[in-house]
């Protein structure tokens, strides 16, 4: 057995990168290698980089070791197994065997499925039939729901940066579409976005930028139908009422509803949903919010949800960007024709006196 190479800390660098959601390996690649060069010293073709990369709370993040060729083939001279990092010895790095591992275990695993369901198939046939308690499975949310998830917030993060403002969304079972103004296509999908939806032309309405944009929201399984659906139902119209946000319609055996909401309400009410749907582990298949004159047209659908990044609250946080708030404007003071305006002194009692040349020539104060 072959001594254990463990790599000096001094002949590496490990980083870690937070990635987009890109599927495509030459696209993660390209990503690192642009990140390393504006993090890493000196980065070249004469450096090694090996990476692992892996899903958390925080999104995708790459663990990313770098080290000169040169030096990582003196290691790879004494030994033909992996190595280990100094100061982090439970990660592994340029090991000679991952892809014949990978491709061996994944063959592996078919064929002992193969016999295993052949097995299970015959000893099913020769059984009489028994009839067994029918139990409820529950599969974990899929990852590629997280995908579509982390895309839209990353969307909206970037329209906030550059000032933008969100006409209309609408999220269906399958489909997430944005109307955007007052910015560009190429400020919204940068790489680090990691989706590649279809945008419509660029179009101006007074001299203001416009365009929408689509992405897939891919589910592996139906949610689960709300057994409660009546009761959340009257739950969530006294929740509302008690804001006074009144339903103009409500769906029959299921949770949700169309109202009509003040723009100066919008957020009120987007919080609103949000608690609600947080305390009943709950959060939109459908939700459309379009902005009609001074109202937003509010129509949703919610059904049970387990995960931890949800549509309600990403539309919560981010309600601002949908009803942007207006400037306040400072009226101006109407100065008569009649006089010449000289200047103004504020008094301690808070009264405005304004001093005018009348048309004598003589100093008149008003007070304001």
């Amino acid at each position: 057995m072959s001594k254990r190479q463990v790599v000096s800390r001094d002949d590496y660098e490990l980083y870690s990168i937070k990635m987009p959601f890109l599927l495509r390996k030459k696209q993660r690649e390209s990503f690192i290698a642009r990140q390393l060069e504006k993090m890493h010293p000196r980065f070249s073709t004469a450096c090694s980089v090996d990476s692992k990369i892996g899903l958390s709370k925080k999104g995708l993040t790459a663990s990313v070791a770098v080290m000169d060729t040169v030096t990582l083939a003196k290691y790879k001279s004494k030994t033909s197994s992996r190595l280990f990092l100094e100061g982090n010895k439970k990660r592994t790095v340029f090991s000679m065997h991952n892809s014949f591992l990978y491709s061996f275990t994944v063959c592996f695993a078919l064929t002992l499925l193969f016999f295993l369901s052949y097995f299970v198939f015959n000893s099913v046939k020769k059984k009489p039939a028994v009839i067994v308690p029918q139990i409820e499975h529950y599969e974990s949310e899929p990852l590629e729901k997280d995908f579509s998830l982390f895309a839209f917030s990353s969307v909206l993060e970037k329209i906030k940066v550059n000032s933008g403002i969100v006409s209309s969304l609408c999220v269906e079972q399958n489909k997430m579409s944005l109307e955007v103004r007052n910015c560009f296509p190429e400020q919204i999908l940068s790489s680090d976005v990691g989706i590649e939806p279809s945008v419509s032309e660029l179009v101006y309405r007074q001299d203001e930028p416009m365009f929408s944009l689509s992405w897939k929201r891919t589910y592996f399984t139906e949610p689960k139908p709300l057994e409660n659906a009546s009761v959340l139902s009257q739950q969530l119209r006294n929740s509302l009422k008690e804001k006074s946000f009144i339903p103009q319609s409500e769906l029959i055996n299921a949770v949700g509803m169309t109202l009509y909401v003040d723009e100066k309400d919008f957020s009120l009410c987007m919080n609103s949903l949000s608690e609600f749907c947080l305390e009943n582990k709950l959060d939109f298949k459908m939700l459309s919010c379009k902005k009609e004159n001074s109202q937003v047209n509010l129509s949703f659908e919610l059904v049970h949800s387990e995960t931890e990044l949800t549509i309600h609250s990403l539309v919560a946080a981010n309600s601002h960007l949908f009803v942007p708030q207006k400037k306040n404007e400072i009226p101006s003071l109407y100065v008569s024709p009649q006089r010449n305006f000289i200047g103004s002194v504020l008094q301690k009692d808070g009264h405005l006196v304004q001093f005018y040349l009348d048309e004598d020539g003589k100093i008149k104060g008003v007070y304001k």
